[in-house]
């Protein structure tokens, strides 16, 4: 299971991240607590419970309630007593906030677990608290509710695997993890559903294969694969998808639907699809095939590749893997995302970077708007029209041709270096955003377009050992400063030096 990789903000380096989905991770800033810092399981299990509680709160009776149930046997050697159930609480709060604050006082007020006067302990934080959960929430919702594609591959991507496995007999967490993983099988439903609309078969079959592996007792997702894979010619597959599900079925002594069966014989006996022959995808209706059992003809089209001129870097690029996650996540969540920061803070490196690890969400491409030697705020619209190749049309303004070339397209827009064309930048893209209702635009600039959809990110700088507490020489080279630098002077072979802890010390 990959580890934690949450956002992080330049004033919020003391900000809170907590990974529920597979592995528990939870980060305080850039350090990760590691599982030998807890020192009490229920210090633990105190985390999981406030992350996963509405508002991130719960009365200390719940948690007592949820952590030593009555028939808990050591309780029971104690007597049981809510004196020794509520010591236990108040044990377990102070380990966990030392856990997350190792140089906390008994009786200090924590930043991180504040009890309040009603009983009522809340989970806070000074910085950013980041649960992926909520995160995975909250893209599912508006996947559900707009059918954007980049919200169902942001969800996607944050599901990484069933809530807190290690929890996996735990009773309070099997309702959550139930739920969650309902979900999680409802987007992948309904992100086939809509390549299948795109007549995206290959696609399609994707997401069901990846459905069916997590759930292979999914009848309809089955079938729909059978289907599919008769249709693309591929009898083989449609037949190891029904002996899969029957498989599946005999270990719960569960029949097979009549439809299955019926379709199954079919693709056996060659009569599905009714003929062995190759079409084009817009001679037909995939949906309608797709979710009948009658004869039809279907063919693949595979989708045209995501365009783009984002440019091939001969540099790698260095660190900035939480900087990433939560750029990609917001990009999912607005439809305008402005990086700002000083000159030379790396924006532009940090937005080709997640643009080009975003490629596969846009389906009609991402397109680098280059503005740093653009000296004519009136040639703003012209630059993005001659970066999508869009010619202008003789009866309408420039504005007007590059809203209808984007109206049906979903599309990221990177606008680089808007500093010095803030107001026609700012012009162009709130006309864009009105109309084109798929479009996402991200921007870097030192300062932000001041529009009402825009979501400002600063951009913060790469991080460096404190000079006050040094680190150990093989540490250095987990700071993304530091592997830039002897990155770079690897790369010029000016220097002969070897980053510590990723090259030989001394090479």
């Amino acid at each position: 299971m990959a580890a934690i990789t949450p956002p992080q903000l330049p004033e919020q380096a003391n900000g809170l991240y907590i990974q529920l989905f597979g592995n528990f991770q939870v980060s305080v800033g850039p350090r990760s607590i590691q599982e030998t810092e807890w020192t009490l399981s229920t210090a633990k299990s105190l985390i999981k419970l406030l992350a996963l509680a509405p508002n991130r709160s719960l009365a200390k009776e719940t948690i007592i309630y949820q952590l030593w149930p009555d028939n808990d046997d050591e309780l029971i050697i104690d007597d049981g007593t809510e004196e020794k159930k509520i010591q236990r609480f108040h044990r377990t709060l102070f380990e966990a906030r030392r856990t997350l604050e190792p140089t906390i006082q008994r009786g200090a007020q924590s930043a991180y677990l504040s009890l309040q006067r009603n009983g009522l302990l809340r989970l806070t934080s000074p910085g950013q608290l980041w649960i992926d959960v909520g995160a995975f929430e909250t893209a599912c919702d508006l996947a559900l509710r707009t059918q954007d594609l980049t919200a169902y591959h942001t969800a996607l991507r944050l599901y990484r695997g069933d809530l807190l496995l290690e929890d996996y007999n735990v009773e309070w967490a099997m309702g959550p993890r139930d739920r969650l993983r309902l979900l999680y099988l409802e987007i992948l439903e309904k992100l086939a559903q809509f390549h299948l609309k795109q007549q995206e078969i290959s696609q399609a079959i994707s997401v069901l294969e990846q459905l069916v592996t997590s759930e292979p007792t999914r009848e309809g997702a089955q079938r729909d694969l059978m289907r599919l894979h008769a249709l693309c010619g591929n009898r083989y597959q449609a037949i190891h998808h029904y002996q899969r599900l029957r498989d599946a079925y005999k270990k719960y002594d569960l029949l097979l639907e009549a439809e299955t069966e019926h379709l199954y014989k079919a693709i056996r006996e060659g009569r599905f699809p009714a003929e062995p022959r190759s079409f084009l995808a817009n001679e037909m209706n995939v949906v309608a095939i797709v979710t009948s059992t009658s004869p039809s003809i279907s063919q693949t089209q595979p989708m045209e590749a995501s365009s783009t001129n984002l440019p091939l870097r001969a540099t790698s690029f260095i660190g900035r893997r939480r900087e990433l996650e939560e750029i990609k996540n917001l990009l999912s969540m607005t439809r305008l995302l402005t990086l700002t920061g000083a000159g030379g803070s790396g924006k532009s490196r940090l937005a080709e970077q997640a643009a080009a690890e975003l490629l596969s969400d846009y389906q009609h491409g991402i397109w680098l708007v280059e503005l740093v030697a653009l000296a004519d705020p009136q040639l703003v619209p012209q630059t993005v029209a001659t970066t999508l190749k869009t010619q202008q049309q003789p009866d309408k303004t420039l504005l007007e041709t590059l809203v209808d070339a984007l109206r049906q397209q979903n599309v990221l827009l990177l606008f680089d270096n808007c500093e010095h064309l803030l107001s026609a930048c700012a012009r162009l893209i709130r006309s864009l955003l009105l109309h084109c209702p798929h479009l996402r635009i991200l921007a870097t600039s030192r300062e932000r377009l001041r529009l009402t959809e825009e979501k400002e990110w600063p951009v913060p700088p790469l991080t460096l050992p404190s000079l006050d507490v040094l680190p150990p020489f093989e540490l250095l080279g987990s700071y993304d400063a530091i592997q830039l630098f002897f990155e770079r002077a690897r790369a010029s072979n000016h220097i002969s030096l070897s980053a510590p802890g990723r090259y030989s010390p001394g090479s």
